[in-house]
């Protein structure tokens, strides 16, 4: 058998409206001999009957299902062990790929230059309008993390970035190799791995291809003070490993983020007591974030 290219990997939770786009993206791939493997967590809608309909067809789909509900981080956590890929892709089940062609590119560029993570431009596709969002220029940060505007090799201490993991591709060796896995939690966990995967990789590479397409505006807004809490202190952890690595640029953003947590964020106005939940995990916020920085001034110095 020829060895597998890329293990993709597809949590899928009540997703039968989005998900045969997103799947079909993936089938019509260029690059040989990939492997998609859909975890199906204990869906209730139709989301099972439609991986198996594509696995009909195509025997590189497989179908894994939980009995019960233990989350998207769960779900990939189980894939990678499952991937027989050299490298591996995430795919949320609501997203897709832009081009036939996007997985080739990737593997391509890792492949050749001798990395173990390639990526490259994201896009948003804004569900209320039908726009395809490629230009993040109004926003600073989204510009420079969204966008690849030059190609080549870039060291990760240079760029630091947190988010989009989704348009990249690690080799699974890396993954293994560093017990770099998913935290169980509900919210902020891709960041947390991607961060780690980065500072294990050290460097990347990068094309100016879009090869991602994210589906906003169609979720439901509410996040659970479980959630908020959990978010929070992935935040937390992402503040004291910046912290700890000498990281600025990631631990500014994390400073960031706990402000939008703790007070901006709208999902609080779903709560009828939302302002008071607001303070209570905002002070939580701050108390993790002082006891964190006080044990590493505690450490001997060069630690």
């Amino acid at each position: 058998m020829p060895e597998i290219t890329i293990s993709v990997i597809v949590p899928v939770y009540n997703c039968e409206e989005y998900l045969p786009d997103c799947l079909a993206s993936i089938e019509c791939q260029t690059l040989a001999n990939i492997e998609v493997l859909c975890i199906d967590d204990a869906s209730s809608d139709k989301s099972a009957f439609i991986i198996e309909s594509f696995m009909q067809d195509n025997p590189h789909f497989k179908l894994f299902g939980f009995n019960e509900k233990q989350g998207a981080a769960a779900a990939r956590n189980y894939a990678i062990k499952q991937a027989q890929g050299e490298f591996l892709a995430f795919m949320d089940s609501d997203d897709w790929y832009p081009e036939a062609t996007t997985l080739e590119k990737l593997y391509r560029a890792a492949t050749e230059h001798k990395v173990s993570i390639a990526g490259g431009s994201f896009s948003e596709y804004r569900t209320s309008t039908g726009e395809l969002v490629t230009d993040f220029s109004h926003d600073e940060y989204l510009a420079k993390y969204f966008t690849f505007e030059k190609e080549g090799l870039i060291n990760y201490r240079d760029w630091q970035g947190d988010y989009g993991y989704t348009r990249f591709i690690f080799k699974k060796d890396l993954i293994t190799s560093n017990e770099i896995t998913f935290p169980l939690i509900a919210r902020q966990e891709d960041p947390v791995f991607f961060v780690h995967a980065m500072l294990a990789a050290g460097t990347f590479y990068a094309i100016l291809d879009v090869v991602y397409c994210c589906r906003t505006e169609h979720k439901s807004p509410y996040m659970s003070q479980t959630a908020a809490r959990e978010g929070l202190a992935a935040v937390c952890g992402l503040i004291e490993l910046a912290a700890k690595e000498k990281l600025p640029i990631l631990l500014k953003h994390q400073l960031e983020l706990v402000d939008w947590f703790a007070f901006d964020a709208h999902i609080w106005r779903e709560h009828r007591s939302w302002k008071e939940l607001g303070e209570i995990v905002g002070r939580q916020a701050r108390d993790s974030i002082a006891l964190r920085l006080e044990r590493l001034t505690e450490q001997p110095k060069g630690e």
